[in-house]
């Protein structure tokens, strides 16, 4: 067996490396519909739901217990890897804790909905367009990873009757708002929940179920609520052209900011395929997408598509080395880890990605290592933060020597010393 050492980083982690505000409460339902609870970091981490917690957030939870029933979507492709095993249900046949397929997510069905107060936390689901001129509109997904706080906010019915949908928002942005709505749609639409809202001092428009829609949800999509975000555009994924500054938020809990991109939009790229009738016939203003732009004129009459349409995500891009050491885990964070890590060993499922970030109080120690053989595949990736880089030339042969040997690393080793030492039988 190959024996190496490497370092990682121990990083302070604390209540101000989280999103400061009110978060949804973990565990609220008394059932789980088959869903897992985990009552401590080593259940969770002995679980395939580690993978998972580390493919979504890059962390565990540190604060238990934990139910997966609360989430509301769930990451298609983490969700495979992990070698989570649902049966999935027809969108329009649900029952609470079912699991089910909506616009290629997948999703929990929860037969209750309730408003979010001021100033909190809420994970959503974004798809920049080029006609999201002011305000950002999503999809209240608990579960996805990507954070925004919702702040001052307010909340609207969702009428049955399509034509009326968002009228009791839209009379009350209006009113004494300074500046006259566009006639033209969707301009019309920036111009009011971007403008007008920014002008009444609120951050946010919460939309309830649409009424009389079972299950419940919006427009006909199973489990899907509608917020207005009014301070950020959703012309640009991460809210402001300059992805480096966005206020969106990944980790568990909002703990840091979100890792995001500006994706740049195909010419076809739009809200939807045409604008609807009869403004379809003279064009929208603006055109849904760079295809309808003239001249010439016909090319208000060419087809969008929605599905090429970039979502927000939030993750690491790339994460340089790192020489930052605050301490060394305490005598029970290293049993706990231990333990968790050798049930992790002792799974007969050795293919799935090893993935484990422990925290625990103001601590956290990270490791984060893939190894993926899927289909034969060799494609092995880490990523490591070192500390005190002194022999570069040195660490970097063994961290290459490392990544030939990954699928052969059976567990983790944490040493009561400065660094974190891996020691594979």
């Amino acid at each position: 067996m190959f024996s190496a050492t490497l370092f990682a980083t121990l990083t302070l982690s604390s209540a101000a490396s989280q999103g400061q505000g009110i978060f949804e409460p973990q565990c609220q339902s008394k059932e789980d519909y088959g869903w897992p609870r985990f009552q401590s970091l080593a259940e969770l981490a002995g679980s395939p739901w580690s993978s998972y917690f580390m493919g979504v957030y890059g962390e565990l939870p540190t604060k238990y217990p934990v139910c997966t029933y609360d989430f509301h979507v769930l990451d298609r492709e983490a969700f495979n890897k992990a070698k989570i095993v649902r049966k999935v249900v027809n969108a329009t046949e649900v029952r609470n804790g079912d699991l089910y397929d909506e616009g290629g997510s997948y999703m929990i069905y929860h037969d209750t909905w309730e408003p979010l107060p001021d100033n909190s936390w809420v994970e959503i689901q974004h798809m920049a367009l080029p006609t999201e001129l002011q305000s950002y509109w999503v999809w209240r997904t608990r579960g996805s990873g990507v954070w925004y706080n919702i702040g001052k906010t307010k909340v609207f019915p969702t009428p049955a009757n399509p034509a009326e949908t968002h009228k009791e928002a839209i009379a009350w942005l209006v009113a004494n708002c300074s500046k006259k709505p566009s006639a033209q749609w969707p301009r019309q639409e920036s111009d009011i929940f971007g403008f007008c809202a920014r002008e009444k001092g609120i951050d946010s428009i919460q939309f309830k179920p649409q009424e009389g829609q079972k299950p419940i949800g919006t427009f006909g999509q199973t489990g899907m609520f509608e917020i207005a975000m009014v301070n950020i555009d959703g012309q640009y994924n991460c809210g402001v052209p300059d992805a480096s500054k966005t206020p969106l938020r990944q980790g568990w809990m909002a703990s840091e900011q979100c890792d995001c991109i500006n994706y740049p939009y195909d010419d076809s790229c739009g809200l939807m395929p045409r604008p609807p009738f009869p403004i379809s016939i003279w064009g929208s203003d603006p055109p849904l997408c760079k295809k309808q732009q003239g001249p010439p004129f016909w090319n208000r009459w060419k087809k969008c598509n929605p599905a090429t349409c970039k979502l927000t995500k939030c993750g690491v891009q790339k994460q340089p080395m790192t020489n930052v050491l605050h301490r060394q885990p305490t005598s029970e964070e290293v049993i706990s880890v231990r333990a968790a890590l050798e049930q992790r060993r002792r799974s007969p499922d050795r293919s799935v990605a090893t993935q484990h970030r422990f925290l625990s109080g103001k601590a956290s120690v990270v490791i984060r290592l893939v190894s993926d053989f899927m289909g034969g595949a060799a494609a092995h990736s880490a990523l490591f933060a070192v500390e005190h880089v002194k022999e570069s030339l040195l660490h970097l042969s063994r961290l290459l020597f490392f990544l030939a040997n990954a699928d052969r690393l059976e567990f983790f080793l944490l040493c009561p010393s400065s660094f974190l030492l891996l020691c594979p039988s």
